[in-house]
C-alpha cells in the first residue's frame, strides 16, 4: 500500500459494521437460544470472539507474518474473505431452513393436540 490514508475511511466503516454485527448476533442468539440460556450463549459468543478467536488469530497471523511477511498476511486475509463469507451465508441459510421446519413441526404438533383435545371433549359430552 502506497498511501496509508486510504485506510481511514475503511476504519470508519469498520466501526459501523462491527456495531451492527454485534447487535445482530446478540439479537439472533436471544431469539434462537432456549429459554433461560441466552446469557450463557452470549457469554460463549464473547469467549469465542474475544478470547479463543483473537488468540488463535494472533498466533497464526504472527507465524505467517514472521515466516512470509506482511503482504502474505494481507493476501491471505483478502483471499480468505470470500470463502468465509460464502460459508457463513450457507450456515445462515441452513439455520433458517432448519428453524422454519421446526416451526412447521411445532404447528403440526399443536394442531394434533388441539384435535385430540376436541375429540376428548366430544367423548365426555356423549357420556
Amino acid at each position: 500500500m502506497e498511501e496509508p490514508w486510504y485506510i481511514v475511511p475503511l476504519e470508519m466503516l469498520h466501526g459501523v459494521t462491527f456495531g451492527l454485527l454485534l447487535a445482530s448476533l446478540t439479537t439472533y442468539i436471544y431469539d434462537a437460544s432456549p429459554k433461560g440460556a441466552a446469557g450463557t450463549m452470549i457469554g460463549l459468543l464473547s469467549a469465542f470472539m474475544r478470547g479463543i478467536g483473537a488468540g488463535i488469530a494472533s498466533l497464526v497471523g504472527g507465524y505467517i507474518y514472521d515466516e512470509f511477511g506482511v503482504p502474505t498476511v494481507w493476501k491471505i486475509g483478502a483471499y480468505g474473505l470470500v470463502p468465509a463469507s460464502l460459508l457463513l451465508i450457507g450456515v445462515f441459510a441452513w439455520l433458517a431452513r432448519r428453524q422454519s421446519s421446526t416451526t412447521v413441526d411445532l404447528e403440526k404438533q399443536l394442531v394434533d393436540e388441539a384435535d385430540s383435545t376436541s375429540e376428548l371433549s366430544k367423548v365426555s359430552q356423549i357420556q
